[in-house]
């Protein structure tokens, strides 16, 4: 396997979910005939150092300051806490910078596994990088970069959900419209009650409404993919191990070898996937 696979595999799924959430969704609330305050996608990805960075938009102050929640991702083969607290200084630092403020920060960190001396000591934790509410750095490590990435649109889900409960919270609306609103969509009663209220109010909740819904979407065709790969290993599994003990006839210096019966061509290709040493 490539030894970049799992860092490009993991920034390319953060592309097929984070990329299109501007055209798809934040554009029409925010870069239309009313209102101009996102005018453009602000994200940025470098494959080479595996870094993604997304600004995802979340309220529209009374100052008329478009918040945004900001998202930068490190991507590694091994990692460690060691290796964490020399890469924070950078990861805090933004590669592209959005107009309005940031008000909400996850900074996460990936990796294929952790390093010997990191599993001597035991699992990495999250943590909070700053005092201020909504920040937070959080560490996922494992094999599978579709695990990964899904436990990512989780806590990302959970953000945006907590926020959408604080604002409906605020505007005096019950909790139970939500609910309604993730079961029935477009027909909630909370797109029908919302509307008394101004034009911005509306744009605030419609649009992180969308977003969850979208990160939500993608999480579930992840989950599937994931579950898809499990099967896969759970019936395959078996076979290969038979697999990788027949060849291992193949590999031996027999002096009994017939020289008129050949070795088939698919063997040799069969050695290449599943290296075994000549006994």
């Amino acid at each position: 396997m490539n030894e970049n696979f799992f860092k490009e595999r993991v920034l390319e799924m953060l592309q097929r979910i984070f990329a299109p959430l501007y055209r798809r969704v934040h554009e029409k609330f925010w870069n239309n005939g009313t209102f101009a305050y996102v005018r453009r996608p602000y994200y940025f990805c470098n494959f080479q150092d595996g870094i993604y960075e997304i600004y995802i938009p979340t309220m529209l102050d009374g100052e008329n300051r478009m918040g945004y929640y900001r998202i930068a991702v490190k991507v590694v083969e091994e990692l460690d806490e060691d290796s964490i607290r020399r890469e924070q200084p950078y990861m805090m630092w933004a590669w592209t910078t959005p107009m309005g403020k940031v008000e909400s920060e996850l900074i996460v960190y990936i990796a294929r596994r952790t390093n010997e001396k990191q599993r001597r000591k035991g699992i990495i934790k999250g943590f909070k990088h700053s005092a201020k509410p909504g920040y937070f750095t959080a560490i996922f490590v494992n094999k599978n970069p579709e695990i990964t990435v899904k436990r990512l649109e989780d806590f990302v889900s959970n953000f945006i959900e907590k926020r959408i409960r604080s604002f409906l919270e605020k505007l005096k609306l019950p909790q139970w419209m939500f609910e309604e609103h993730l079961r029935r969509g477009h027909k909630s009663s909370l797109l029908i009650l919302i509307e008394k209220y101004s034009l911005t109010i509306r744009n605030n909740l419609h649009s992180m409404l969308e977003t969850l819904l979208w990160i939500r979407d993608k999480a579930r065709l992840l989950e599937g993919e994931i579950k898809r790969q499990e099967a896969i290993t759970s019936k395959l599994k078996p076979l290969m191990d038979e697999v990788k003990n027949t060849l291992k006839v193949f590999t031996f210096d027999n002096p009994f070898k017939n020289p008129n019966v050949r070795d088939p061509q698919i063997i040799e290709r069969l050695l290449e996937v599943f290296p075994i040493e000549k006994g």
